[in-house]
């Protein structure tokens, strides 16, 4: 098999993006629309220093593969069509690597798993170019067609309809690259297929330093940038700057978490010298693990007391399962709400479906999230609730336009507007113990 040669599916990519090209120069409002992109890159330095150490690491990653023998020029392709594909999302997840708990380790995970086994595989055979031709766009619209209709609820079922056709073109792709197989392996060079395939093992892998010390100097500069409006608009000391250095060690979740710790995150940029930093910054570490702990204890809890019936010392249900979520999801409603109001006059009443989409998962609740919601006829009231797990009935609203917000807590639901059903207490403005 000629490594060094492009594959027929390789020339279908390589046709489809001249196309495009051709096509965004062709049409003035696509060179329009790319003026400001292409300007905001060109004027972008810190993106263009990025872009020449990230090559620089490639080239040195490849250099000492080679040295060892575990890269040749037959991978001179693999490895540009690695960086074209998924180079540059590799450094964008630096951004994430930052805020996602094992970013790293699912990171490397993934280039272990089958997924990666498969593409290796399933790149093994390619089709006629023809064939090649039409999968490829086809493959990509319906992958963007299941990630659109993903977003909104209304098109949930148009969703499982696309998963099942790129099921079946999966399938079919699985199919014919297994019989394409069997009638060329004989073709294949094992020594040159081994690299390949230890390639696309260990190649992704060797990224993960670069994105991990990039994530950190985005982070630690983030935080210093923000630290001027902690030390009254001045640049934190030499000393502040170099304990914080020192003293997070590089835990990159450390870095990220700084700013949540204010307290922290002040004493230690009004330090004077590098021994009170490091002592402030022992102190935030001190206070993280605090914190965490906490988190850790209450998610315990949580899995501890599902199905426990009773209330605890202040009044709160012992199973919490889905109450901060339930608390969330009211919160957001009113707040909807009250936007609405500001520009209407009124409560809506098709708030939630044509609104809020019915969508309630951003705040932790399942797609079916049984929110009941009522707006009076006048519109200058409004009520919603909402039964945990546990069996408690919380509950959110209003009954004189914005003013008067009443919170609900109860074993059964409100039947009526606050104000008028006495289950939702005397007056507004009170905390009932499931809301605290």
């Amino acid at each position: 098999m000629g490594w060094a040669a492009l594959s027929t599916r390789e020339w279908a990519t390589v046709f489809w993006m001249i196309v495009l090209a051709v096509a965004a120069i062709g049409f003035p409002f696509a060179l329009r629309a790319l003026a400001p992109v292409a300007r905001m890159f060109l004027g972008f330095w810190q993106l263009h220093v990025t872009l020449v150490l990230f090559f620089g690491w490639i080239v040195l990653v490849c250099y000492v593969a080679h040295l060892v023998g575990a890269w040749n020029e037959g991978l001179l392709k693999d490895t540009v069509a690695w960086v074209v594909f998924y180079g540059f999302a590799s450094i964008l997840s630096a951004n994430r690597a930052a805020n996602e708990e094992h970013f790293f380790r699912r990171a490397a995970l993934a280039a272990l798993s089958i997924g990666a086994l498969m593409q290796f595989v399933l790149n093994l055979h390619t089709f006629n170019f023809v064939v090649e031709l039409l999968l490829l766009p086809l493959v990509t619209f319906l992958f963007m067609l299941e990630a659109v209709a993903g977003m909104d609820v209304k098109t949930r079922p148009a969703q499982k309809l696309v998963n099942g056709l790129i099921l079946v073109v999966g399938m079919w792709v699985i199919i014919a690259t297994a019989r394409g197989l069997l009638d060329s392996w004989r073709g294949l060079d094992p020594e040159q297929t081994g690299l390949a395939f230890a390639f696309s093992v260990w190649f992704p892998l060797t990224m993960l330093p670069f994105v991990y010390v990039f994530s950190l100097v985005l982070t630690y500069g983030a935080n210093l940038s923000r630290a001027r409006f902690h030390n009254d608009d001045k640049p934190p000391s030499f000393g502040a700057r170099s304990a914080l250095l020192v003293g997070l060690q590089g835990d990159l979740r450390a870095v990220n978490d700084l700013p949540q710790h204010h307290a922290e995150y002040r004493a230690i940029v009004r330090s004077r010298s590098f021994r009170e930093g490091l002592r402030n910054v022992r102190a935030y570490k001190k206070a993280r693990e605090i914190v965490r702990h906490e988190k850790e204890e209450a998610a315990a809890r949580l899995v501890r007391n599902a199905g426990v019936k009773g209330v605890d010392e202040n009044g709160r249900v012992l199973d919490q399962r889905e109450v901060k979520e339930t608390r969330d999801a009211l919160r957001w409603i009113e707040t909807c709400h009250l936007g609405h109001y500001n520009n209407r006059g009124k409560y809506r009443k098709d708030l939630i479906s044509t609104v809020l989409l019915d969508d309630f998962t951003r705040q932790g609740l399942p797609e079916d999230h049984g929110i009941t919601m009522r707006v009076r006829k006048d519109g200058q009231a409004w009520y919603a609730w909402r039964r945990t797990p546990s069996g408690q009935v919380l509950g959110i609203g209003m009954n004189k336009g914005r003013d008067n917000e009443w919170l609900y807590d109860a074993q059964e639901p409100p039947t009526g507007f606050p104000g008028a059903d006495l289950s939702w207490g005397d007056r507004p403005y009170e905390t009932p113990p499931n809301w605290q």
